[in-house]
């Protein structure tokens, strides 16, 4: 089953959380980077490639780090290749952080120090998760980071023989309280973000839902009539050719009264997008324009378009009419449905629109009184 193609909004949030996700990802790896160089034999080893000394020995406490910055440049590998795995690609950075908080907090509690390098990247990175994963989980990654978190430290300070330090317990509060507002603002935030979004792209539906007659799938009168006032003044101002199009669809009567109205509608709309489809194999999808003026007839507007040139368009409609499948149809014989149609072609001393389109529909009628399924 095919999804839905994503709104311009979604669009643009799927690539704001690529370039949050590659700022993270860089973010970390340049602090891996940058801190390692200004110590001396953190800045030995790593310029030496010397990674059995980076794992093991004296400067085996650093290893969370580094193995947190080959994650964060895999990160960055990965996103660049497949950018719409980016909330998948994310989750393998938190996850690798999860793993570096736990083996420091246990560390840096048993030293009775302080993580602060840890500490502010974790409390930066919940505002983070929101944007990626919205609202909902975004709240519960945070709440499961946080819990295990408060897990790690009280089952790691349970069996020290004496309290934590005042000033260490103070700061571990600290962090705690920090964590919570960040990760309780960023939800509040990107809820109202979320309410937004979806207030937004319902009102683009009910103005697209406006636009469109809901039978055909083509415009409604109201729009092409819009349309044939913004065509006139545009090719009256250039001095461009601009021809119309009206076009109805023959017997139609007869079609509601013996096969019933839902067929009715069904042949409407298979008739529009015949239009549609013939236009398009014509070359002239971007420019022309099809709108339901009323019951079965429609209006077909043709910019840069002489009548000669209008009638051979409307010409190869007529017979796209004709040959086109009614298929799926609900009827117990087939029955063929053809159009009849009339064109004109702006006058230079014509005045409005409207003189354009009573023009065209008075060659529509004389179309229809000379037997139908002609162009006129």
């Amino acid at each position: 089953m095919a999804h839905p193609a994503p709104t311009p909004l979604q669009s643009r949030l799927h690539r704001l959380r690529k370039q949050v996700v590659l700022a993270s990802n860089g973010a970390f790896l340049l602090y891996s980077l940058l801190t390692a160089l200004v110590e001396p034999e953190l800045r030995r080893a790593l310029l030496g490639l010397d990674w059995g000394e980076l794992l093991s020995g004296d400067l085996r406490s650093h290893a969370p780090r580094f193995w947190g910055m080959a994650v964060a440049l895999f990160g960055l590998i990965t996103v660049l290749i497949w950018p719409r795995r980016v909330r998948e690609l994310f989750l393998v950075y938190v996850l690798a952080l999860l793993a570096v908080a736990l083996i420091e907090t246990r560390r840096m509690l048993l030293s009775e120090l302080m993580p602060f390098h840890l500490t502010l990247w974790l409390t930066a990175s919940v505002p983070t998760f929101f944007l990626i994963y919205g609202t909902r989980r975004g709240l519960w990654l945070s709440t499961l980071i946080f819990g295990v978190l408060v897990f790690t430290l009280l089952f790691t300070a349970w069996p020290l023989p004496g309290p934590l330090r005042g000033d260490v317990a103070a700061d571990w509060i600290t962090v705690f309280i920090v964590m919570v507002v960040s990760g309780l603002s960023s939800a509040l935030l990107m809820g109202l973000i979320e309410n937004n979004m979806m207030i937004n792209e319902r009102t683009i539906e009910e103005l697209r839902r406006a636009r469109i007659d809901v039978v055909t799938g083509v415009y409604s009168r109201a729009v092409i009539e819009e349309e044939l006032e913004a065509a006139w003044q545009e090719c009256a101002a250039q001095g461009r050719a601009l021809s119309v199009v009206m076009c109805d669809i023959d017997h139609f009567k007869r079609v509601n009264d013996v096969h019933g109205h839902r067929v009715g509608d069904e042949v409407l709309h298979a008739f529009a997008q015949c239009l549609s489809l013939s236009l398009s194999r014509q070359g002239l999808r971007s420019s022309a324009k099809v709108g339901r003026w009323g019951g079965e007839e429609f209006l077909i507007l043709l910019p840069d378009h002489t009548e000669a040139q209008a009638r051979t368009v409307a010409e190869t409609l007529r017979r796209a009419v004709v040959d086109y499948p009614l298929a799926g149809l609900m009827v117990t014989a087939s029955f063929g449905v053809s159009c009849s149609l009339g064109l004109e072609e702006r006058a230079e001393q014509a005045t409005r629109p409207r003189q354009l389109f009573e023009e065209a529909d008075l060659a529509l009628y004389s179309a229809k009184r000379a037997g139908r399924n002609a162009v006129h």
